[in-house]
Formats: structure tokens, sequence, C-alpha cells
């Protein structure tokens, strides 16, 4: 089998993508019987070779990079019979996450070569492909000027994670947001807001996990406090795997959702670690298995990787 594989120049370490690296790389797909066309571009490359990899003859097309890289691919992937491949080199890697990649780049290509295929949700917004989660709010904010988070062990970015919504999150502007399903109409004043393609279940650490990845519902969790103990104890929720459980957090499941927000024409959000800017009123709809990824089969990679997902967002 014939692979494409595109890296981020830019994502992941020095020493993974030099020569030396690709070499290794390369003969992890030759040593398994398989060939393939290897490219480690820039950011700039990176939609050009992506585009030319999507309309390849290959079966699957592999990309090493963070959210926003992999993000990308699957905007190219949607309904088609060419499977995506996720190596995590990026800092927070959400969507290798999902499905369960393991996080050191040479086991996941490893991992890749013996994975299964599976059709996945993917939520619209706005148009847009959105694979782990939209957020809006305080943190889209603060994201922009956030420095030095890459590579802190996990107990020091939930310290930071703390004093973010304890000072600098009560400071952005607290938004009237309104959220319509096919059933219901919620309105809330919010700090902040996210969305995902399906639900997430609590877990202790600073990443939540998805409950599954082609569940047909997705999810919109609302923070309904906005005074600063309100955004402490969700914080201490969250932490300590209770989120979820607590008044002040306001759950809404559906197949699609209509965002609003008063006297606003867009707003700031951050989509799969990108920062955007949403016009309003903002469509969410949720397509159901209409992207193939490849999945780790069942080994002891998984159950680690399960394991950190509730402990840390080491890259």
């Amino acid at each position: 089998m014939t692979y494409d594989l595109v890296m981020n120049s830019r994502s992941g370490s020095a020493s993974l993508l030099d020569d030396e690296g690709q070499e290794k790389m390369r003969q992890l797909f030759f040593a398994a019987g398989h060939s393939v066309n290897m490219a480690v571009v820039p950011p700039a490359e990176l939609q050009n070779n992506i585009e030319k990899a999507a309309r390849s003859d290959s079966e699957i097309l592999i990309v090493g990079g963070g959210d926003g890289t992999v993000a990308l691919a699957a905007r190219l992937l949607l309904g088609s019979d060419k499977a995506l491949g996720i190596l995590p080199l990026g800092t927070f890697n959400l969507a290798a996450r999902a499905v369960e990649m393991p996080l050191d780049p040479m086991d996941g290509l490893r991992a890749l070569l013996d994975a299964e295929r599976q059709s996945i949700d993917v939520l619209r917004v706005n148009g847009d492909v959105c694979l782990c989660l939209t957020v809006l709010g305080f943190y889209p904010h603060l994201a922009e000027a956030r420095s030095g988070f890459r590579g802190r062990p996990w107990w020091s970015k939930a310290l930071r994670v703390l004093y973010e919504l304890s000072v600098l999150a009560v400071r952005t502007p607290v938004l009237e947001l309104t959220v319509r399903t096919e059933t219901e109409q919620q309105s809330v004043r919010t700090r902040m807001a996210s969305f995902c393609p399906g639900p997430y279940e609590d877990a202790v650490g600073l990443l939540a996990k998805r409950v599954d990845l082609d569940g047909g519902s997705m999810a919109a969790y609302v923070m309904k406090g906005s005074d600063r103990w309100s955004l402490v104890k969700a914080g201490l929720g969250y932490l300590a795997g209770q989120l979820l459980e607590m008044k002040e957090m306001l759950v809404i499941e559906g197949s699609s959702m209509i965002l609003n927000v008063k006297k606003r024409k867009q707003v700031k959000a951050m989509l799969d670690g990108e920062i955007v800017i949403l016009e309003l009123p903002c469509e969410m709809v949720l397509e159901k298995r209409c992207l193939q990824v490849l999945c780790p089969r069942d080994c002891e990679d998984a159950a680690s990787v399960q394991a950190e997902n509730r402990q840390s967002v080491s890259s």
C-alpha cells in the first residue's frame, strides 16, 4: 500500500523532522511492506501539499502537526474514501487524543501502520470543519496572548488555568448567548461556551475525553456563572473531573444549533486550536460519519493514552 505523509516543519521536534528522522520513518513503512510519499513543509506550503496528497491515488493520507493541520486535511477528505491518519506533533493534539493515538510520534506512526478505519462525525461551524472543540468567551482571547505553555507539566498548566480563570478571565466581556436547537432555546450570560461534535465525559486532569466518535449528536457546554468565584469553582470542578455535575454547567445536545450573541455581529472563537472570527448568527450542523480516520487497534498503547488524557496536556 502507498501512503502520503505530509508534516508541518514547525511542529514536533527538530530531530524527528530532520533527514535522519525522516529516514527512520521511511524505514517503518518499508518494514511493514508499504511505500510512502513524504513531504516536510513550512506552514505556508501545507495547504498545497495536503491538497495534492488528497487528490493522489493513495488510500491513506497521514498528516503530522497540530489540530489546525489536522482540520485542514479533514476539510479536504470529507465524504471521500481516503482515510485520514493523525500523527501528533502539536501542543494539545486534541484530535489525536480523541482517536486514542499514542502521543509519541514514532509510536503513533507504528500504530497508524496497524490501524483500523472508522467513520466519525464532524461538526460544521458556519461551513468550516470542527473535529474537536469550538470555544467562545474568554479562552480565545487568552490563547492569543499565551506563551510558554508547551512542554510544561500538567500540574503547572492546571495552576495556570486557575490563575487565568480567577484573574484574567473576568476582564473579558460577558456574552449574552442564545443557543437554539431543533427543540429548545436557551439564553445564558456566560464567559465561556464550548461546542463539540459529540459529548464528553468528566475526567481528572486538563483534558476531558470524548464518549464516542460517531454518536450522532453534538454537545454544547455553557458556563452559567460569570463572576470570579463561579469561574474558579468551575475550574476546580473541571480539574477534579466533576464539571458536568455542577449546577453552573448547562449541557445541551442536538444535531444542529444556531448561536447568537446580543448586540454582536461577530465573535472571536477558538476552532480546533485556531483563532477565528465567527459571523453571527452562527450555524452549527453535525455531519454524521462523514470522515474516515485511522484508529489504533486495542493495545497497551491505547490504555496508556487514556491514562495520559486524564493527567496531562504534554505534547
